[in-house]
């Protein structure tokens, strides 16, 4: 009959609907367990972005940028500019600190997940790379060397990029000492020491400073 052909459609078609639930659903429980069960130490598990972490924003470069304040030492020193440098997928940072033809230099870096912090003076004169190198009667011995890309802002004495080649050296006491050339300029030299974080404290840039363009 009419209403025993109606009923059957209605089963029919109810049973296709449920099929097509059941599709859905068995597609959602297989994305979620294959999401729960990723293998320990995949690479999504084991990255984590240093500039996401509070240590590494503190000392990043929105924080110590131009116009940041630098409490170190027993002396407030002011950012006048800063260099972003890269090599390859390697990004560290060099700010100018109060300026002058011996001016300081603070150094931001990130190494395997370690924020590595530093404080520069440049010495008097040129230099010329050597292994070792002896520098006011201290024998220091080549880590690295290589050729950087650099961005500037603020007061630097630069232009706005660059290239420089830099030679990196460390004494048996841990003392730092850097070689850097800019252009067809001559090898300058600068000592340094590694601080630590509690050492410094730092008072952020101002989120827009109208004066951080190149000088």
């Amino acid at each position: 009959s009419v209403t025993t052909l109606s009923m059957g459609l209605i089963l029919v078609n109810s049973i296709v609907i449920i099929g097509i639930i059941l599709v859905v659903i068995g597609g959602i429980v297989v994305v979620v367990a294959r999401r729960n069960t990723q293998v320990p130490g995949s690479d999504r598990e084991r990255f984590v972005d240093p500039l996401m972490t509070d240590e590494y924003r503190k000392y990043g470069p929105t924080s110590v940028a131009p116009g940041a304040i630098l409490n170190y030492g027993g002396a407030s020193h002011v950012v006048r500019g800063s260099l972003e440098l890269s090599q390859g997928p390697f990004r560290w940072w060099e700010h100018l600190v109060d300026g002058g033809a011996d001016g300081s230099w603070f150094g931001v870096e990130e190494d395997e997940g370690e924020v590595i912090l530093t404080w520069w003076r440049k010495l008097p004169g040129s230099f010329e790379p050597a292994n070792p190198i002896v520098v006011d009667g201290v024998e220091y011995w080549e880590e690295e060397r290589g050729t950087a890309r650099y961005t500037a802002i603020g007061t630097t004495g630069l232009p706005p990029e660059g290239a420089t080649d830099f030679v990196d050296y460390k004494s048996g006491d841990g003392r730092l000492l850097g070689l850097e050339r800019y252009g067809d300029s001559m090898w300058e030299a600068s000592t340094g020491i590694r601080i630590l974080p509690g050492e410094i404290d730092v008072m952020a840039a101002p989120d827009h400073n109208p004066d951080t363009d190149n000088r």
